[in-house]
């Protein structure tokens, strides 16, 4: 029983040394694959597709080649390059390069790249994280910014503040888990 504290509290800063050890993305490159699976609220999976990720390096230093390759029997075969660009100035923040004039800003905490955006409408969030040397998990969610429910506190005495809150229900999600191919 005495053990316990001392096991983890050493099991707590392995943990931390292996946080400090990681570098995005470096530690994430590679050649993954898996099935994404494409859920809508109340119905649940509708779909699924095969995703090929190729996350490389570039030649310049500070760019990723992020290669992703979806295929499905209804949409056929859906090939995308990103390019992921590391800010000069800004540590943690990247910018992802769709290479067709579109750049999406994304930022790096720990294990995790995150975005969100809005596109005709929706208001999506990313996340992509590197669970382990083999191993990514990712996700976009989808809310309707046009159907936005409003809701407010009321003030608690006289010219007290008022908070206003707009949530977006997210309608849709897609996500995968992808492995690492052994070449």
């Amino acid at each position: 029983m005495k053990n316990i504290p001392f096991i983890c509290a050493m099991l707590f800063s392995i943990n931390l040394y292996a946080q400090d050890n990681f570098k995005f993305p470096e530690d994430c490159l590679g050649n993954y694959s898996g099935t994404m699976y494409i859920e809508y609220f109340g119905r649940g999976i509708v779909d699924s597709a095969t995703v090929n990720l190729d996350f490389s390096a570039s030649e310049n230093t500070k760019e990723w080649n992020y290669f992703n390759t979806i295929e499905n029997e209804r949409y056929g075969k859906i090939e995308k390059m990103y390019t992921l660009i590391a800010n000069d100035s800004i540590d943690g923040l990247f910018h992802l390069d769709e290479n067709n004039g579109l750049i999406i800003d994304h930022s790096n905490m720990g294990r995790k790249l995150y975005s969100s955006f809005e596109v005709s409408g929706s208001l999506l969030f990313y996340q992509l994280e590197c669970l382990d040397n083999e191993t990514i998990y990712y996700e976009i969610s989808s809310s309707n910014m046009n159907r936005s429910k409003t809701t407010q506190t009321a003030p608690r005495e006289e010219g007290g503040d008022v908070f206003t809150i707009n949530s977006y229900l997210p309608f849709t999600t897609q996500y995968v888990i992808l492995k690492k191919v052994k070449k």
